[in-house]
């Protein structure tokens, strides 16, 4: 993700169609028809078994061939080759995933390389990845890379009668995640940052559009004014409008605005402290989600609306200390370590139209941790 100065020219970018809504995945083969008759599904393993058999059905009827794969769990070199070799030996003319971040990253990316068209159907609201033009790829090491395709999806289908019986983990995740994209947006505006479209294809370091702010302004009232609401909602399965606007603030708006936008401290923080082995149970959402409190202390935002964004993380149950994160232990060492690996290697914490050094980020850090204490305190726990 981009750190630099953007140019004039403002630029934008986009899946080619979107479409959601329950039993969206029943018109799957209408929708595929159009470009090619033959592809790969990549299936999560939790779904493989059901899903499997019925698009297999579903494509034979239409007198299409469909290889169905399940996931093997993480999005790694490894598993894009392995899976893009069947599209090259079979001359597959679509990819399509189905599952969680992890199987839509590693569906572009086996896309991109078998030159397919990709369809990527998420069966939970827990990342914005389904719509961006970009993977994240695991390395053995615990760091990531970023593997960049030449556009967005050519289809991004969100079936909510999954969705809303997925985990309600993944969707409170989702909203930690895309609560960020406004706060980060923001942030590149004020210090005139490239944003991320265009990045290691045109390399032309782009500004932001109008639409693209906007974009990430309207998930960010929408996640405040109806989140609670949707985990309601999504606690008991059932499918509301609130549900459906956060399904869409989560998965399209998110994405289009982090991707048309760029990021800063929320998601530098989450890749800093992810280095951490404690943090490996920690979902991607949760992270960034405590990384924008991070972000809203290091910037001095107005109280009103880092109180509305705090209560709201404590509400819904996204992290607010290092303890909710499973740092607990020689705490002040640990911090230094993924501090001092962030400003070295996530040119993204440094996005801010000011310095920023580690002494503000610990800072920023031990304000959430004093901020807790005084809560407890004040509750007498």
């Amino acid at each position: 993700m981009p750190h630099g100065a953007a140019c004039y020219t403002r630029a934008f970018g986009a899946p080619s169609r979107y479409a959601q809504g329950p039993n969206e995945l029943d018109h799957l083969v209408k929708y595929v028809q159009v470009y090619g008759t033959s592809c790969l599904i990549i299936i999560d393993p939790f779904f493989f078994e059901t899903y499997s058999q019925k698009f297999e059905a579903m494509f034979a009827a239409a007198g299409m061939t469909a290889f169905c794969e399940s996931f093997r769990g993480d999005c790694t070199d490894e598993e894009i080759h392995r899976l893009a070799a069947i599209v090259k030996d079979n001359r597959l003319e679509v990819v399509i995933g189905l599952g969680g971040g992890k199987t839509c990253d590693t569906a572009k990316a086996v896309g991109y390389l078998g030159h397919a068209a990709r369809f990527i159907c998420p069966t939970s609201l827990s990342t914005d990845a389904p719509t961006s033009c970009h993977s994240i790829v695991s390395q053995p090491d615990r760091t990531t890379y970023l593997l960049r395709q030449r556009c967005n999806p050519e289809f991004v289908i969100v079936d909510t009668a999954i969705a809303v019986r997925s985990p309600v983990r993944m969707l409170v995740a989702g909203l930690g995640d895309a609560l960020a994209t406004y706060i980060e947006a923001r942030a590149v505006a004020e210090c005139s940052n490239q944003i991320n479209v265009g990045v290691g294809i045109l390399d032309r370091g782009y500004r932001m559009t109008r639409l693209s702010m906007a974009a990430s302004k309207l998930a960010f009232d929408l996640i405040l004014e109806k989140g609670r609401s949707a985990v309601l909602a999504a606690k008991k399965q059932i499918d509301t409008e609130a549900f459906e606007d956060i399904a869409e603030a989560n998965t399209l708006l998110s994405g289009l605005g982090f991707e048309n936008t760029s990021c800063a401290i929320a998601h530098g923080i989450e890749m800093a402290l992810h280095t951490l082995p404690e943090t490996a149970r920690m979902l991607h959402g949760e992270m960034v989600g405590y990384g924008a409190l991070v972000e809203l202390v290091l910037e001095d935002r107005p109280e009103s609306e880092f109180r509305a964004v705090y209560n709201f993380c404590r509400d819904v149950g996204l992290p607010l200390t290092l303890g909710d994160l499973g740092i607990t232990d020689h705490v002040a060492e640990k911090l230094d370590a993924a501090l001092e690996f962030g400003l070295g290697n996530i040119s993204i914490l440094l996005n801010e139209p000011f310095v920023v050094t580690k002494e503000r980020l610990l800072h920023a850090i031990l304000y959430l941790e004093a901020l807790r204490d005084e809560n407890s305190e004040r509750v007498g726990v």
